[in-house]
């Protein structure tokens, strides 16, 4: 299962960060990197290792807690809310993972597709999880572009510091057929 985001997600950007080589030919545009940081539900976990959530998490920590309350009309966020011994004394921890071929849209908020932003060809490195009691787990990332025009370079600063939906989209995988000799 690859990471992604099919769903509009709200995520805030907290950098952006110009991406320029030294011998970046003068016609070229630089690349950009930008820092985001969300609060989602712990299931987001799985999808970057099976056993990740269930080492953090756990559907009661301890036998003298109640199980989690549950409000009518509102879904809980997890079905393991409760953090482990581990998640409790982990914190927040880097991944070591790098992910190539991807297209990220921000959604200014200016109503409909035609205002968003979208990047193609999206490296996603720097990963950071803070498990959080209560089934949430917080997420860290950057998302990297190489050739990003004035134009959208500025749109994305001013969005710096701002929480807005965002959406990611995993590369297409196309396997071909291998011909028989």
């Amino acid at each position: 299962m690859a990471f992604e985001l099919d769903t509009p997600t709200n995520a805030k950007l907290i950098d952006v960060i110009v991406l320029s080589d030294k011998d970046r030919a003068p016609d070229t545009n630089p690349g950009i990197g930008l820092d985001f940081v969300m609060t989602t539900g712990n299931d987001v976990l799985i999808m970057f290792d099976g056993a990740l959530r269930g080492m953090l998490y756990t559907k009661n920590a301890s036998s003298s807690k109640p199980e989690q309350g549950t409000l009518e009309g509102v879904q809980p966020v997890s079905d393991m809310p409760n953090l482990t011994e581990i998640g409790k004394k982990l914190g927040q921890f880097g991944w070591d993972l790098e992910l190539t071929g991807y297209s990220l849209t921000c959604d200014q908020g200016l109503g409909g597709a035609k205002s968003n932003i979208g990047l193609d060809d999206c490296k996603l490195t720097n990963w950071r999880f803070k498990p959080k009691e209560g089934g949430s787990v917080e997420v860290k990332f950057r998302v990297e572009s190489p050739d990003v025009s004035e134009k959208i370079h500025g749109k994305l600063a001013l969005l710096k510091t701002r929480e807005f939906p965002i959406l990611l989209a995993a590369p297409e995988v196309v396997q071909a057929d291998v011909e028989q000799a």
